[in-house]
């Protein structure tokens, strides 16, 4: 098969045939890498928002301070800072008896706004933190520096 002189069948040297597969290789490689579209650069705007729990034990919303940097729990990305905090006394909807709906105090509980200032990236007409979307009623559980907890995106301003 390979004969004196390191032919293949006494046509091709094994050598050069092996460099000229690299050599298309290489060429093929970089001429997709070349076709490709170039990324999107995604854009960043300066966004406020708010986030909404409704009934949440006073000394978890105590924890939670103007200047804090708040993070998904679920995989650490960075949400916003926090601007402004403003609680209320904890409230749920109860149902009575005759199927009317109340809204009812809590004890011990507090509902709380938290208002996030952050550079989200622009994606078409949509804005994402991370990778969740800007968008009004998203669920978000936050972790600070020294709570977590589950809330609702209230409202989102640019």
């Amino acid at each position: 098969m390979i004969d004196e002189k390191g032919k293949v069948w006494g046509i091709i040297n094994l050598i050069d045939f092996l460099l000229f597969l690299i050599l298309l290789f290489g060429i093929v490689f970089i001429g997709v890498k070349m076709m490709q579209p170039n990324e999107i650069v995604q854009q960043k705007k300066e966004v406020t928002y708010s986030l909404y729990n409704s009934t949440e034990y006073a000394f978890i919303v105590n924890r939670i301070k103007k200047g804090d940097i708040l993070r998904n729990q679920d995989n650490g990305d960075i949400l916003g800072e926090v601007i402004s905090v403003k609680t209320q006394p904890g409230k749920v909807i109860t149902t009575k008896s005759d199927g009317t709906m109340t809204i009812s105090q809590v004890p011990d509980k507090s509902s709380v706004i938290i208002t996030l200032k952050t550079k989200a990236k622009v994606k078409g007409t949509d804005l994402e933190q991370g990778n969740i979307p800007l968008l009004r009623g998203a669920k978000v559980k936050i972790k600070g520096p020294s709570y977590s907890l589950e809330t609702v995106i209230n409202d989102v301003s640019s």
